[in-house]
């Protein structure tokens, strides 16, 4: 009898500990739905937008895994690097003013293999008519000084024995422009996420911790890697007519290429009007997922 009751207990010991386990699980799932729902709903729900980043970031930190799986949440990008050391996750908000908001939220071991969680804030940096300030390519950022986007791919390289991230993605869209980015994210000595590496070299003189193109929303421009992620693919904009020379909305793919190449230094060299036959877009993250209107 003591034997059963004790075998009894057991049972029931886990039973319900087991069922707790996953009644709470799938409630914090529940709730994380509602605020991506209620957030998509109503895109100008910004404070909606911060109340969802803050469940996500506790979700992360209750699993205390990078891998934590997301339910599917249309129009949220999600990209793990392949080295599976740091984890992206970028939405965006409408405004008022017909600008983006951005929101987002990284995800990355440090050096001791511990999970570190930052949520990234949107500096805004409004398109208007498109035109880009050559300061914004070194301009410092921290995870609290964010220049949004929306990434679409991720590559890890090293730099100088540093490891780095680059990403491509579109930071920015109004009825009349569209502005794209490559953007490099670095971590530490300590172990601390840092944003803009020195590593885009236009020459030897012209270094660059990230680049903005900005075009006309009316035409689609190549941004990608290529080469097993070693190169990025980018279509040479011009003006439709030399008389809107430095006007964006005029601009667009005029036939041509560039690229950047990794060097075996961790510096990505730019080289002009390229010929690259059969181009075969790198995508080492299947997991892409947004129709967001970004």
């Amino acid at each position: 009898m003591i034997r059963f009751l004790s075998i009894f207990c057991v049972l029931f010991y886990f039973s319900t500990h087991t069922t707790y386990g996953i009644t709470a699980d799938s409630t914090s799932v529940d709730k994380l739905l509602k605020l991506w729902e209620r957030s998509s709903l109503d895109l100008y729900d910004t404070a909606c937008g911060t109340l969802f980043q803050q469940e996500l970031a506790s979700r992360f930190k209750a699993h205390g895994t990078i891998d934590y799986a997301l339910p599917a949440l249309a129009g949220l990008t999600d990209l793990t690097a392949s080295d599976k050391q740091l984890r992206i996750i970028t939405w965006t908000h409408a405004l008022a003013t017909e600008e983006t908001l951005y929101k987002g939220m990284v995800v990355y071991l440090d050096a001791k293999d511990s999970l570190q969680i930052r949520v990234l804030k949107d500096r805004q940096i409004p398109v208007k008519d498109g035109y880009i300030d050559e300061k914004w390519f070194n301009l410092p950022c921290t995870p609290d000084e964010w220049i949004g986007a929306v990434y679409y791919t991720i590559q890890p390289f090293e730099f100088h024995g540093v490891k780095a991230y680059l990403l491509l993605g579109v930071a920015g869209r109004t009825p009349l422009c569209t502005r794209k980015v490559v953007e490099t994210f670095y971590l530490d000595a300590t172990g601390e996420l840092q944003l803009g590496l020195p590593c885009l070299a236009y020459s030897n003189t012209r270094i660059f911790q990230r680049i903005f193109y900005s075009y006309s929303t009316r035409v689609a421009m190549t941004l990608q890697l290529i080469a097993q992620g070693q190169q990025i693919l980018i279509d040479h904009l011009a003006p439709s007519s030399p008389q809107y020379s430095g006007i964006p909305q005029f601009y667009g793919p005029d036939g041509s290429q560039d690229r950047f190449v990794l060097s075996s230094g961790g510096y990505w060299r730019h080289e002009s009007d390229v010929l690259v036959s059969d181009p075969v877009e790198y995508t080492p993250n299947k997991n892409l997922r947004y129709n967001k209107g970004y």
